[in-house]
């Protein structure tokens, strides 16, 4: 090897060691003196773990110098989506920390910072990606094994078994306010709306009444629990068996239910009284049928009934479920041999006329009331409070008058929290909306950046790994309306308090905290997409659009950072990943 060859590997890892150990804050000079200044300011960059540097260092070489030795040319594509991920993560650091992205670009030396930084970072994604490209794509020769011919029935055992532990250690389950209010609903006690699914709230109220008369109020939410961890298992063992029908590897698939059964976050959402795993569940028994259908490009009468009846799951168990899963139907009208066509425009239809059908006459004729707007448009709120927050002055008298007759008081914008829209949404009584809209484009006009600023601190998590956020906690104070049902608590040992400190642990521990990072899932899944473009294989993107939708919603979603809005696309992009990077052409 040339001196170049050593010389190279060496800086590469020097460069992107510095820019992993930057602290990616605002960095403070206190000299007159410029060239003092910049040294102050470079002995406040910099915090990392000495040692932990030095192995970075030595860990980097050898990887870049590897690469070096295989890459074949510059890889254009890849490069600027390398530099697109090193932004993200950059970009959604400061809005973490500090709600904001000023201080990225605030003077010359924090812009180099930045620079340096995303170069940093970028070159190491653009690394990593080339060599996955460049890897030897021999296809495993994996043996039959006990576990390959019953990989269906160990699955869904072990799967049920690791999250039976959080339902039976925090017995009777967790609840949340969506959940009381969807209780309520089912009870009687508060008019129904369609703002939580109906469908959702009539199982999780059937659930909790059947048990309530079996023995109590315990059971009842613990029944609730047990159902979705029962459905749960077999549902991700079945996904498991049809990607080995399909020939992704053994290997694969046993490390993913290892993932699956000991990252905690599948077994916190087991026992939280609450709707979203559900919904994940159907996400993925309908990306199942999809992925049947992708490869064998034909759909049997089987696949016509379990993408019909998964696609509704979808539609009825999350308001938003429409607009994930008819575009996917639509593309895969369009994609599938004509003779096929038929069945597949069935599977639609049926979706789409069901749901208007459901929405528009069944809901009202049973005095369901429509979901508010508000619900959808939070993160426009958002903006309109950021903009009065920050440019007071800037609002003339008749904007006054249309905010504070829309929020029942314009003083309730400066109610505005950055990473979560109720405190302001609640407000919103739709007094006025054309006058808002009105009001809304004005400003955008006057002050668009700050626009740009509440959309992004509103998402942040979503774009890139940059926080740990499970979500599903471990409750142990309940809330009055649980108590008032005759709830309580009756665990209180070892176990239980274990699972308190699995659930802060997986949020703070090296490694395992990564895993458990909203924005991760969202890389997985673009990552996903960047391959089958490289490998000429765009027809899969198909099967990826549901998950691409979710996070368009979880963008636009309450939170900033929330895993609950994100499961479906966590569970979705595993599932994509497999069959993205599998060695060899899924078969029938």
């Amino acid at each position: 090897m040339g001196k170049s060859r050593k010389v190279l590997p060496a800086l590469a890892a020097i460069l992107s060691t510095f820019a992993f150990s930057l602290r990616l804050e605002l960095y403070q000079g206190f000299d007159e003196n410029t060239l003092l200044s910049i040294f102050n300011k470079l002995y406040n960059s910099f915090a990392s773990n000495a040692l932990l540097e030095v192995v970075a260092v030595l860990g980097l070489f050898f990887f870049y110098k590897e690469w070096m030795q295989k890459e074949t040319g510059f890889d254009l594509f890849t490069a600027i989506f390398s530099l697109v991920l090193s932004f993200l993560f950059v970009l959604s650091t400061f809005y973490a920390k500090f709600d904001a992205s000023d201080y990225m670009f605030a003077n010359v030396y924090q812009l180099g910072m930045t620079v340096l930084s995303v170069v940093g970072m970028a070159l190491f994604f653009y690394a990593l990606l080339r060599m996955i490209l460049l890897k030897n794509e021999e296809a495993d020769s994996s043996k039959e094994t006990f576990f390959s011919k019953h990989i269906f029935v160990i699955s869904a055992v072990l799967l049920f078994l690791a999250w039976i532990i959080w339902v039976i250690g925090n017995y009777p389950g967790s609840a949340n306010p969506d959940s009381i209010q969807q209780l309520k609903y089912f009870r009687g006690e508060e008019p129904w709306s369609n703002w939580h699914p109906p469908l959702s709230s009539v199982i999780m109220g059937s659930c909790f009444a059947l048990g309530q008369k079996i023995k109590d109020a315990n059971f009842g939410f613990f029944l609730y629990c047990l159902l979705q961890t029962i459905t749960g298992s077999l549902v991700f063992a079945f996904a498991l068996k049809k990607l080995k029908d399909f020939g992704v590897s053994i290997k694969a698939i046993a490390l993913t239910l290892i993932y699956l059964m000991f990252v905690p976050i599948f077994g916190c959402y087991s026992q939280w009284f609450e709707k979203d795993f559900l919904y994940t569940q159907a996400v993925v028994f309908q990306l199942v049928f999809m992925l049947s259908i992708f490869v064998k490009k034909e759909c049997e009468r089987k696949d016509l009934i379990g993408l019909i009846v998964s696609s509704l799951l979808c539609v009825f168990l999350r308001n938003n479920g429409i607009y994930a899963v008819t575009p996917a139907l639509i593309a895969l009208l369009l994609w599938i041999k004509k003779d096929q066509k038929k069945k597949v425009l069935i599977a639609l239809l049926s979706t789409v006329i069901s749901f208007v059908l459901v929405v528009k006459v069944i809901f009202p004729l049973a005095h369901v009331s429509a979901t508010s707007i508000s619900e959808s448009i939070g993160f426009m709120f958002q903006q309109t409070a950021r903009y009065a927050v920050e440019y007071p002055d800037d609002i003339d008298e008749y904007e006054k008058e249309v905010l504070d007759k829309n929020f029942t008081g314009i003083e309730h914008l400066y109610n505005y929290d950055p990473r979560i829209n109720d405190p302001v949404k609640i407000y919103y009584n739709h007094s006025d909306f054309k006058g808002y809209l009105k009001v809304w484009f004005s400003q955008l006009k006057k002050h668009p950046g700050v626009y740009f600023e509440a959309f992004l601190n509103g998402s942040y998590g979503y774009m890139a790994p940059v926080e740990s956020e499970i979500g599903a906690w471990v409750q142990r104070d309940y809330y009055s309306y649980q108590t008032d049902l005759g709830a309580f608590h009756p665990m209180d040992n070892i176990l239980n308090e274990s699972l308190v400190w699995v659930w802060n642990l997986s949020q703070s521990l090296p490694v395992l905290r990564f895993l458990t990072m909203p924005g991760l899932y969202t890389w997985v899944l673009l990552v996903s997409a960047w391959y089958v473009l490289k490998k000429r294989e765009a027809s899969k993107l198909i099967l990826m659009i549901p998950s691409f939708v979710n996070i368009l919603v979880c963008l636009a979603s309450p939170l900033a950072n929330a895993m609950r809005y994100a499961l479906p696309t966590l569970a979705g992009s595993i599932i994509l990943m497999l069959v993205s990077f599998n060695k060899k052409d899924l078969e029938a």
